[in-house]
């Protein structure tokens, strides 16, 4: 599907001021296809996250390691299945939930709900 004029803007965007990320997707073979793009990582506080498992939390809470994902249209994390691994700064990541935002019946951006795993290592 080609990709709109909005979508050019979105990935100029996350060029400018994403991080780079690596998306490791699992290929037919049984190995992992490495993905890299720039996107956006933020921290899910309290208020965002209750709604993931459910579970009332104190007033003010803002820990649990859950990060909001914004990345390209095409982003390969729409590739990944629940427990899929990413990795940005030193970080891994779980993805937890990807989706892909559309406006006017074109992809947009793609957002995920990812969950801090540990560092990376070596």
């Amino acid at each position: 599907m080609k990709r709109g004029t909005e979508a050019r803007r979105v990935e100029a965007a996350l060029r400018r001021w994403g991080r780079a990320v690596q998306i490791f997707v699992p290929d037919s073979q049984g190995g992992t296809v490495i993905h890299r793009e720039k996107g956006i990582l933020h921290p899910l506080l309290y208020k965002d996250r209750r709604y993931l498992s459910g579970d009332w939390l104190p007033l003010g809470y803002s820990g649990g390691g859950h990060y909001l994902y914004f990345g390209p249209a095409d982003s390969a994390v729409t590739l990944l299945q629940v427990d899929g691994e990413l990795c940005a700064e030193g970080k891994r990541y779980l993805l937890r939930r990807a989706e892909q935002y559309y406006l006017r019946e074109k992809p947009l951006y793609c957002w995920a709900v990812l969950e801090e795993s540990g560092p990376l290592q070596e």
